[in-house]
Parts: C-alpha cells; structure tokens; sequence
C-alpha cells in the first residue's frame, strides 16, 4: 500500500501503544481485541525521498498479538478487494490470532464487528481513512455507545472502545474553502461548523474549526478534558497541517498512561521523523547528511 513519509508517526504511534498494551494486560487474565477499519494490504511503501516499505498497522498489531502472555486478536477491513487478497497472504503466519477479516463499507461492517466484541474487554478501534468522506460520524457514534460498566480500584466507570482517529481535516478544504460540505457534515454529524466558517469575524483557522467540532461530538461520549488526546500530523517539507492523530479513551490508567505516552510521541514526529527523513533526502540527492556520522 502506498504512503507518504509521514504516515511513519501515527504508525510508530500505534506500534508502541499496542506495546503498552501487552505489558499492562501482561497476566491479567484479560482479552484485547483490535479492530482496524481501514487495513489496508499489511505493508507500507514509500516512494519519496527513497523507496522504503514497513509492516503496515495490521503486520504491527498481529506480531505484538502473537507475543502477547494474554487473548489478543484482531479483526481487519478494507473495501478494496485486492488489498484484502495481499492482506489474507501476508497474515497467514497469524491465523491463530485473527477473528475475521473483512472487504466491506466501514460504515456498515463496524456493525458485524461489534456483534463479535465483548462489552467488557478492552477494544480498540484504529480509523484511518484515505479521505474524510470514508467515515461517518454515526458509525463513530455507534462504536462510542458500544459500552459497559467497569471498576478501577473500586471506582466505577463507562467502558467505552478505545479510539484511536485520522481525522483528515486536510480532505475537508481546497483552495481555502469547505470541499464537498454535505460529506463534511456527514463525517462530523452536524453542520454547526458551518456558520462559524462562514462568520467574518472568526480567525480561528478552518481545520482547527473541524476538529473543535469533532471534539464537541465525542464529549458525550470521551471527556475532551481528560480522556481525548489530540496530536498534529504535518507535512514534513512544508510543516502544513494534514490531519489530526486523536486518540480517546474512558478507562482512567489507560488516559493515565496515554497523557506521558503523547508527548514521546509528538518528540518523535518533530525531531526522529524528521532527521530520518532529512537524510534520506540528502541521500537521495546524492548529498552528505551529518546524521551519517551519528
């Protein structure tokens, strides 16, 4: 499957999350599923600054699966059909800890999906969407409401799928303007954005305008507060925002760990990410990087 550079972050982001994972459920006697809406055919290439590829996310999270010291599987999905086809040739080692793989709308197979979870088992959801027109927000919605009451250390609280979001704001505008604002309205459930783009007096920037929105829709759901963690994608050459990496969750440890967790995070997108990608750069132009002799 084909990416740009950058898709490096969120995929490094939920590589050592899913590791975090495996050592907190580590003899707990709990079961995990994942759940990627948008898998994709298992392995990303890139073809900028250099031909380079990795295990994409469903390769990631079945290797941590197949490590794990507790029930861990996974269940995948893509609507295009030659990448489920790759995708079932790549995972085959993994078998043992697949639950089903899917080609169909994320908008209506999430509904299989949740038929297949436990309401008591931690699951999360990875949503990556190619563009914002991929998902609605009643999908969203109905994944949120996927819930069940849970203890930690003897207080209670709503368990809730964990949510881990491409919110692609960057597909949302062109030229400067909403693009397609019915799809808009879809994937963010309201046309409340509308009015304040359209508002002369507002400066807040329209991709900033889309994720407020979108935070608003969740807090019934994931307190915004505590419990939604938003980290920025950006173009690596230019720095322009391509979308938001928004991660949510219900469980107090689980926001516990994630509010230190997101800050190595966004440290590796600034600086890792972007001193790999300056080297390959200067060696694909033939050029000497002082990181070689790091």
């Amino acid at each position: 499957m084909d990416v740009n550079f950058y898709a490096k972050g969120k995929h490094w982001c939920l590589r050592g999350y899913l590791s975090i994972v495996r050592n907190v459920l580590k003899g707990k006697g709990r079961s995990f599923t994942y759940i990627d809406l948008f898998s994709g055919d298992g392995i990303c290439t890139v073809q900028k600054p250099i031909h380079d590829s990795w295990d994409g996310p469903p390769i990631t999270a079945l290797k941590c699966a197949k490590n794990a010291a507790f029930d861990f599987k996974c269940i995948f999905n893509d609507l295009d059909p030659d990448k489920i086809k790759n995708l079932n040739d790549r995972i085959a080692p993994y078998k043992d800890f697949v639950r089903g793989v899917y080609n169909e709308e994320a908008d209506s197979v999430y509904r299989k999906i949740l038929t297949q979870l436990n309401r008591e088992d931690m699951n999360l959801f990875y949503i990556d969407p190619n563009k914002h027109s991929d998902i609605s927000w009643a999908t969203i919605k109905d994944i949120c409401e996927f819930e069940s009451t849970a203890y930690y250390k003897g207080k209670s609280f709503i368990r809730r799928p964990e949510l881990l979001i491409n919110l692609m704001t960057h597909s949302m505008q062109r030229g400067g303007v909403p693009y397609d604002p019915d799809s808009i309205d879809k994937c963010l459930g309201t046309s409340s954005w509308r009015e304040q783009i359209e508002s002369k007096s507002s400066r807040t920037p329209m991709h900033k305008i889309f994720l407020d929105t979108f935070l608003n829709q969740l807090q019934p759901y994931y307190d915004k507060g505590k419990n939604v963690f938003v980290m920025e994608v950006r173009q690596l050459e230019n720095k322009s925002l391509l979308y938001y990496l928004i991660f949510a969750t219900t469980h107090p440890l689980a926001s516990k760990i994630f509010s230190s967790y997101q800050e190595y995070v966004k440290q590796y997108q600034k600086s890792d990410l972007m001193n790999e990608y300056l080297s390959l750069d200067a060696r694909a132009k033939g050029l000497t990087s002082l990181l070689d002799f790091k």
